[in-house]
């Protein structure tokens, strides 16, 4: 989330919510304006986003099966004001108040770190300059606002249209598996190196007697280890559903 400035005539902040395909593009999710930036005022933002998604779409958290119940709300509630930081000052105390409070999961930390916190963010940067380059410095009203938004996210959705595209036709020599000749042209190269790499943790969760934490499919809707490793035994083909 970023908020933009000077971009319309009532002196609103314009706040852009990013998100990110699993080609890895960015794309706008949501657009809203606020009478200013307060933490009630994000809070009201993202509640009426959550309104109009479906409820399967929503973001989630995994490691949830390392948690208590108790302290997984304390692991939300620390996740929401690391996200709620109004500066960078204030996202980095948060930041090391998460490490300091969890550090018993580093596991939950890792993940946090390595598949949101870091990846995304000179993205999410990025997409929100793009924005800028749009809007300029318009003092318009909100009618004309809209069109400039409404021409970025079109030419968003070719750019996502021409990714999927070229990923889809792309099966790269790592793939080239028996196991999953019937993913080819239907599963993504970056989903294709997840399901690999869970594939590839049967044998090491089998001989450590450790259970599959799932947070593959929790997250992101693909199979897991436990899931992968009948097909592996009976050494038949993963089919897509």
């Amino acid at each position: 989330m970023d908020s933009t400035y000077e971009t319309n005539k009532y002196n609103f902040p314009l706040l852009e919510i990013v998100g990110v395909t699993s080609t890895k593009s960015t794309f706008s999710v949501a657009f809203g304006f606020m009478e200013c930036e307060k933490e009630e005022n994000y809070s009201w933002m993202l509640e009426k986003l959550k309104n109009i998604m479906d409820p399967n779409n929503l973001p989630l958290i995994t490691q949830k099966r390392r948690f208590s119940t108790q302290m997984w709300k304390a692991f939300n509630l620390s996740w929401d004001l690391l996200m709620m930081s109004e500066n960078p000052k204030l996202y980095n105390d948060h930041l090391k108040l998460m490490k300091r409070d969890f550090h018993t999961v580093p596991e939950a930390i890792e993940y946090v770190e390595q598949s949101w916190l870091g990846p995304y963010k000179e993205r999410a940067e990025s997409t929100h300059g793009k924005l800028k380059s749009h809007l300029g410095s318009s003092q318009c009203n909100f009618a004309r606002l809209w069109e400039i938004i409404d021409k970025l996210i079109n030419l968003q959705i070719t750019e996502i249209k021409g990714t999927f595209e070229r990923n889809l036709s792309c099966w790269q020599h790592e793939f080239r598996i028996p196991l999953f000749d019937h993913l080819k042209g239907v599963v993504l190269k970056e989903a294709m190196r997840m399901i690999i790499k869970k594939a590839n943790e049967v044998e090491i969760l089998v001989a450590s007697n450790r259970g599959c934490d799932c947070s593959i499919r929790c997250t992101l809707g693909l199979p897991c280890s436990h899931e992968i490793a009948p097909f592996k035994r009976a050494s038949t083909i993963v089919h897509h559903t």
